[in-house]
C-alpha cells in the first residue's frame, strides 16, 4: 500500500459536509416518476418487453415452461430472459385490476408494467451509493491529513463520495429513456448494481456479498442471458487472479461462480429438453452477440459513449490519472475493472447497440466520484457554472420550442416540429403548462441557493446537474409526452386494423409475420391483440417499404389473397406501410 501521504485527495472537512437524505430521495423520484406512466411503449424493446410480459398474462396458465422462457404470442422472443418478462407478468396481475378502476384495460396493464422499474431505479442508486460509501471509508481512500487537522472522518467522506457517485447515476445523459422502458434493461441496470454493492461488501461480510453477487450473477443471466452476466463473469474472474481479495474471500467468490454455475446448468438442462427449439435459438442468439464485430464500428462506439456517459466520463479519466498508483487498492480497482471489463465488451460485441452500454456506468460513476477530491476547488466551480448555463439554455429551448408549436411562431420552428408527426392536432393541458411553470421556478430556486449559500460541500456541482437534468426530463415529459407519444407510437395504426378486421377475423385465428420487424410484431399483438405464429396460418401481415419493391414471393403471396387492411402510421415520414390479407 502507498503511503497516506501521497493520496492525491486534498479537502477539510466542511468539504464532506452532510447533505440532506430527503434530497437525494426527491431527485430520484422526480426523475423515475417522470415519463415513466401515461405513454404508450416506443422502442422496439420496449414493446417487445411488454408483449412477452402480456403473453405470459394473456396466452400462457401456470406452465412451468412457459414462465422460464420468452415469448411473443406463439413466436419465440430471445432477446431477453425470462425474467423481466415473470416480474411484468406479476406486476400486471396484481396492480392493473386497481388502475382499472380510472384507466382503459390495456392502458392499466401499460402502467402496472412500468411499476417494477421504481424498484429497478432504486436499487439501480443504491447500489452504487452503498458500494461507494463502503470504498470511501476505507483506509486507503482517505485524503491527505492537514498539517493542523481538520480532514474528514472515513464515514463522513465516505458519505460524501457515495452522494457525488449516486448524483453522477443520475446526471448519465444515456441511460434517461432507457430507464423508463419495459426492456430488460432497467432490471439488469439494477441487477449490476447489487452485483457492484457484492463485489465491496464480500471483502469485509461474506455471506452479504455471496448473497448479494450470486442474485446478481444468477438474475443477470435470467434478464437477457450471457451478455448480461459476462462482464460479473469476467470481472469476478480477474478479482480471483489479482492479489487484492484474501484467500477467505476468494474462497466465497468461488462459491458464487459455483451456484451460478448450478443453476444456469439446472435451467438449461430443463429448458433443452421440454422446448429443444427455443433452446437452440436462444444459444444461436447469444453466440452471435458475442461473435464479434467489426474494427470500424469501434470508432462508432466511442461516439456513441462520449454522449451516452457523459457528464462523468471525463472525470473517471481524470480519477484513472490522479489514482493511477493505487490502482490495486479496492476503492479503484473495483469500479476500474467494471469500467475495463465493460468496455472491452461493448468494442467486442456486435451490433453496437446502446442497450449494452449501461454496465460500464457503474465503475465510470464510482471513478469519477473518486476525482472530485482531487479536483482544485476552480475546477469544481467550473462544473457548477457549467452545469446552471447548460441546464438553463436547455430548459429555455424546451420553453421555446413549445411555444412555437402552440402558436406557430416562428414559423420555421413550428414547421419543422409538426412535420416530423403529421396529423397531429395541437392542444394545451394546462395542468401540465402549470406544472412545468413550477419545475422551472424549482431550478430558480435551486440556482438562487447555490448563488446565494455558495455550499462548500464536494457534492454542490453534482446536485446542480442531476437536479438540473431532472428539471429537464421533467419539462419534457409535462410539454412534450403528447406529441412524442403520438409520434412514436402504432396505437391508431393497431386499433385502426383492429376495427377493419373485426368479424373477418375468427377467435384466437393466427396470423403469420412476413418481414415483420420485432418492434412492430410486438405492437400488433399489444395494440390489435393479433395471435402471431410461425406455423401455417390462414392470414399473414407483411410489412413493406414504398421506397423498396417487394420480392417474387411476397408479391405472389398479394397477388393470389385477399388483402383485407392496408395502412400505416399517422406520423409516417419513411415509407413504411402494412398489409393484412386472408390467404
Amino acid at each position: 500500500m502507498y503511503s497516506l501521504r501521497k493520496t492525491p485527495a486534498r479537502l477539510a472537512s466542511p468539504a464532506a459536509s452532510k447533505l440532506p437524505r430527503r434530497i437525494l430521495f426527491w431527485v430520484m423520484f422526480a426523475f423515475i416518476f417522470a415519463g415513466l406512466f401515461g405513454r404508450d411503449p416506443w422502442k422496439t424493446e420496449d414493446a417487445a418487453g411488454f408483449a412477452s410480459m402480456l403473453t405470459l398474462v394473456n396466452q400462457f396458465d401456470f406452465n412451468f415452461s412457459n414462465w422460464i422462457t420468452t415469448h411473443i404470442s406463439d413466436i419465440n422472443f430471445y432477446g431477453e430472459g425470462p425474467l423481466n418478462s415473470i416480474i411484468g407478468a406479476i406486476s400486471i396481475s396484481i396492480f392493473s385490476p386497481l388502475l382499472e378502476l380510472t384507466l382503459s384495460p390495456l392502458d392499466a396493464q401499460i402502467n402496472a408494467a412500468r411499476i417494477p422499474n421504481v424498484a429497478y431505479y432504486f436499487l439501480f442508486l443504491w447500489g452504487i451509493w452503498y458500494g461507494t460509501y463502503l470504498l470511501g471509508r476505507r483506509k486507503e481512500a482517505q485524503p491527505l491529513p492537514l498539517s493542523f487537522g481538520g480532514e474528514p472522518k472515513p464515514k463522513d467522506y465516505g458519505r460524501m463520495l457515495a452522494d457525488v457517485a449516486f448524483f453522477f447515476g443520475i446526471a448519465t445523459v444515456g441511460i434517461i429513456i432507457r430507464m423508463h422502458e419495459t426492456s430488460y434493461y432497467p432490471l439488469l441496470m439494477a441487477l449490476h448494481s447489487i452485483a457492484f454493492y457484492g463485489f465491496v461488501r464480500i471483502i469485509d461480510n461474506k455471506i452479504q456479498g455471496l448473497i448479494a453477487l450470486s442474485l446478481s450473477f444468477i438474475g443477470s443471466l435470467a434478464a437477457i442471458g450471457l451478455i448480461g452476466a459476462l462482464p460479473l463473469i469476467v470481472v469476478g474472474l480477474l478479482l480471483l487472479i489479482l492479489p487484492a481479495y484474501d484467500t477467505k474471500t476468494k474462497i466465497t467468490l468461488s462459491f458464487v461462480f459455483l451456484i451460478t454455475l448450478a443453476c444456469f446448468a439446472g435451467w438449461a438442462f430443463y429448458v433443452s429438453s421440454q422446448d429443444p427449439i427455443w433452446f437452440e435459438g436462444w444459444l444461436k442468439h447469444n453466440f452471435k452477440i458475442l461473435s464479434g464485430s467489426e474494427l470500424n464500428t469501434i470508432l462508432i462506439k466511442i461516439r456513441d459513449l462520449s454522449w451516452y456517459l457523459w457528464p462523468s466520463w471525463p472525470f473517471a479519466l481524470i480519477a484513472i490519472y490522479k489514482w493511477r498508483r493505487w490502482i490495486l487498492e479496492f476503492h479503484i480497482l473495483i469500479p476500474f475493472l467494471f469500467y475495463l471489463v465493460n468496455l472491452l465488451i461493448i468494442f467486442f460485441v456486435s451490433p453496437a447497440y446502446d442497450l449494452y452500454y449501461g454496465p460500464i456506468l457503474f465503475g465510470n460513476a464510482v471513478l469519477a466520484a473518486m476525482s472530485i477530491p482531487t479536483l482544485k476547488r476552480n475546477a469544481i466551480n467550473i462544473l457548477d457554472w457549467f452545469s446552471i448555463m447548460t441546464v438553463s439554455i436547455a430548459l429555455i429551448s424546451v420553453w421555446f420550442g413549445w411555444m412555437a408549436m402552440q402558436t406557430g411562431w416562428p414559423h420555421k420552428i413550428h414547421f419543422n416540429i409538426m412535420r416530423l408527426v403529421n396529423g397531429y392536432e395541437v392542444t394545451i393541458d394546462w395542468l401540465s403548462v402549470f406544472a412545468g411553470i413550477v419545475v422551472s421556478a424549482l431550478w430558480i430556486m435551486l440556482v438562487n441557493w447555490r448563488i446565494r449559500k455558495q455550499p462548500r460541500g464536494l457534492w454542490r456541482g453534482l446536485i446542480v446537474t442531476a437536479a438540473g437534468l431532472t428539471c429537464v426530463w421533467f419539462l419534457l415529459s409535462l410539454l412534450w409526452l403528447p406529441l412524442i407519444n403520438y409520434g412514436r407510437s402504432y396505437r391508431s395504426t393497431g386499433e385502426e386494423l383492429n376495427r377493419a378486421v373485426k368479424g373477418l377475423v375468427p377467435p384466437n385465428s393466427c396470423v403469420n409475420p412476413i418481414d415483420l420487424g420485432l418492434g412492430q410484431l410486438a405492437v400488433f399483438n399489444i395494440f390489435s391483440n393479433l395471435k402471431f405464429s410461425n406455423n401455417e396460418c390462414d392470414f399473414a401481415m407483411i410489412q413493406a417499404n414504398t421506397h423498396t419493391n417487394h420480392v417474387n414471393k411476397i408479391q405472389a403471396l398479394i397477388d393470389d389473397s385477399q388483402i383485407l387492411w392496408q395502412g400505416h402510421r399517422a406520423s409516417e415520414r419513411h415509407g413504411e406501410y402494412f398489409i393484412f390479407l386472408k390467404k
